[in-house]
């Protein structure tokens, strides 16, 4: 898709970070980076969770069911900058979908991606006492979720978030106010609209990686790597029971830290051929995926778009992952990758153990990531794609304002 310049739309950018950064955070930055590189004018608007810590449970109470002074503030700009388009990340607690309606109110084209579960799952993950869970998503009301204290383990906290959820499916806040919404999977949009979410204004749209320099060259070193959380839902206690049957065999590094297995690992007493790494920055994460045979994503959670994945696509590394949500999609058994039974240590180290012990299969489908990467995951093919999200709200818009 070519654009001239006079063309490219002004996009108001919104997010709310969260108090612990994660993947959120860098769509927002990344995606604003590339607009304003491909010469969108681009204004941000953000707040932190943070601020939650400072303010008393009142206050926070009001701002979570009004929205102020963030409502305002959007106003206030929509007017003054008169925007294309105002694209929202993350609205949770602080922003709340009010600015939705009031960004449209002024005339503006409104976008959301849904990162997450929030609108059907008080915790966002469709996950609890470590396995996947759907309780809540076909309710109106997510009362398993509050029995369960599924938001931040308090029931308090959760009854008000299901309140919150009620409130918006009610009132319709979101469907009369975005024109567009971007998910991040096929798999994502088919669980919204299991859940009784209407899916006509949601358009597949996963996140990109930045392709640096060639992929890695072939025959690799015969070693396996997982990047991520040491955490429940990242399946680390699954991959280091596989790895009690592989043994010494092969090798495994974990980048990474958290509180799952990170006891065993640094006294040295978890299973043979695995070295734990500790935390990694983005060059070093590059590297190592440069130089490995197979990057192993083992999650037991509905992944929504693991950046992962597409990392390791990047360099022309194939992923042995879980046949479970997007992971499944992503990663298209025998052609870029393998997938496994999720849960399974021992298909895991049946399919990890295939894969090692012959690189050229690894280097075939490798050669196939490279290529689903480029097609698919590049920033050009994001930018490509928000264009013509972006054109369909203004269309919309246009045609709301007659």
């Amino acid at each position: 898709m070519t654009t001239s310049p006079r063309s490219l739309p002004k996009v108001l950018l919104v997010h709310d970070y969260y108090l612990q950064r994660g993947g959120e955070d860098f769509v927002f930055e990344e995606e604003g980076a590339l607009l304003e590189s491909k010469g969108c004018r681009v204004i941000r608007y953000s707040r932190s969770n943070d601020r939650i810590l400072e303010m008393g449970r009142l206050a926070l109470l009001r701002t979570v069911l009004g929205g102020e002074p963030a409502v305002s503030e959007i106003r206030q700009i929509v007017r003054r900058e008169k925007p294309d388009v105002v694209h929202f990340h993350n609205t949770f607690p602080l922003i709340t979908p009010a600015a939705c309606r009031a960004a449209k109110e002024e005339g503006a084209a409104v976008v959301v991606t849904l990162h997450n579960y929030r609108r059907i799952c008080l915790n966002g993950l469709l996950f609890r006492s470590g396995r996947v869970c759907e309780d809540c998503a076909k309710r109106t009301v997510g009362w398993p979720g509050v029995l369960h204290a599924c938001y931040r383990h308090s029931r308090t906290a959760s009854a008000v978030v299901a309140w919150l959820n009620a409130r918006q499916r009610r009132r319709q806040i979101w469907e009369r106010s975005v024109d567009r919404f971007i998910v991040l999977s096929e798999f994502s949009r088919r669980k919204l609209e299991e859940a009784g979410l209407d899916v006509s204004r949601m358009v597949v749209k996963p996140n990109h990686v930045q392709a640096e320099g060639e992929p890695g060259p072939w025959p690799r070193e015969p070693f396996a790597l997982f990047v991520g959380r040491l955490t429940t839902e990242k399946g680390v206690s699954i991959l280091l029971k596989a790895w009690e049957g592989i043994g010494a065999k092969f090798s495994l590094k974990i980048a990474g830290e958290g509180p799952v297995g990170v006891d065993a690992l640094v006294s040295g007493g978890g299973p043979a051929g695995v070295e734990w790494m500790g935390w990694k920055g983005p060059e070093d994460v590059r590297a190592l995926m440069r130089a490995c045979s197979v990057l192993v994503v083992p999650s037991t959670w509905y992944e929504i778009c693991p950046r992962t994945i597409m990392e390791a696509f990047a360099v022309g590394t194939p992923v042995l992952a879980s046949r479970l949500g997007s992971m499944a999609e992503f990663v298209d058994d025998g052609r870029n990758g393998l997938l496994f039974e999720p849960g399974n240590p021992g298909d895991l180290a049946e399919k990890a153990t295939r894969l090692l012990e012959h690189p050229e299969e690894c280097r075939r489908l490798g050669l196939q990531a490279r290529e689903d990467f480029l097609a698919k995951y590049t920033a050009d093919r994001n930018f490509d794609r928000l264009m013509q999200i972006y054109g369909m709200a203004m269309s919309a818009r246009h045609s709301r304002l007659g």
